[in-house]
């Protein structure tokens, strides 16, 4: 054991000679892996191969460098195309949290909608860098909004009274107890979903225009077969499926009808 324990050691030594002697990462390397990461990318939803989805921020990464260093080419503009509309649909989805911010660790369909409930305080440090850079190079303001929503949510929910930070958070959430079941339960997700019911009790008359604005179905929203226990059977993850523009003018008309139902 020792002997293989000192060849171990001395291997890691020789390859860290030649990786001092090399200086700089060979240019044909980022070569080779840029089109490997777009024969996989989805053009459609975003993100990289079929699901379960992950967001990947180190793919993210090495494309948005992958486009400095080649900014007016084609496989430049082509890195950050796919790096932008995958932060966008991510941040639209289900996989973000909506109201308290910060993201869910993958997607269990391939359109971001229905994650896995738990948070990694990893995923919340390279997700929120991954948007930094991307508005660093467009200035879109909506990236460094997303950023700044991550931020939030860990300064509140993942940091300890002692200042350090908590590694995740549960997938699990606790569930009241019912007359039939007087226990409290725990059940995947638990926190994060809502009935069109609890959410019209919640916002009244704005009630509409959120559930217009974020998919909410009466029987719920979640795809039977996203859900293959029937745990968020009746239940809603909120997505955006409407832009805010989209959603101003649902609004504006819902306002303009109530008010000619009055002069009626």
């Amino acid at each position: 054991i020792s002997k293989q324990g000192a060849n171990i050691v001395e291997a890691l030594r020789e390859a860290a000679r030649e990786e001092s002697a090399a200086g700089e990462i060979d240019g044909s390397i980022l070569e080779e892996a840029y089109p490997q990461f777009a024969r996989t990318f989805d053009a459609h939803e975003g993100g990289f191969g079929r699901a379960p989805k992950f967001p990947r921020p180190v793919t993210l990464n090495f494309l948005t460098r992958f486009h400095a260093r080649n900014p007016d080419t084609d496989s430049g503009q082509h890195a950050l195309e796919m790096v932008l509309l995958t932060l966008q649909k991510m941040a639209a989805g289900g996989i973000h949290d909506h109201i308290g911010g910060g993201f869910h660790r993958y997607s269990v369909d391939g359109n971001w909608h229905v994650p896995h409930f738990e948070k990694m305080l990893y995923d919340q440090a390279q997700l929120a860098s991954a948007y930094l850079d991307a508005f660093q190079i467009t200035g879109q303001a909506d990236l460094a909004a997303t950023a700044r929503d991550i931020l939030d949510y860990v300064r509140r929910d993942m940091t300890s009274p002692e200042g350090g930070f908590y590694s995740a958070e549960d997938a699990d959430s606790p569930v009241a107890a019912a007359d039939s079941c007087p226990e409290p339960s725990r059940r995947e997700g638990a926190f994060y979903v809502w009935t069109k019911r609890e959410i019209d009790d919640a916002l009244g008359d704005e009630a509409s225009t959120f559930s217009f604005h974020y998919g909410v179905e009466e029987n719920g929203n979640v795809p039977s077969g996203a859900d293959p226990h029937g745990e968020l059977r009746g239940k809603n993850i909120l997505i955006e499926r409407h832009s805010l523009a989209e959603t101003a003018r649902f609004s504006s008309a819902g306002v303009t009808s109530a008010v000619e139902r009055t002069r009626t």
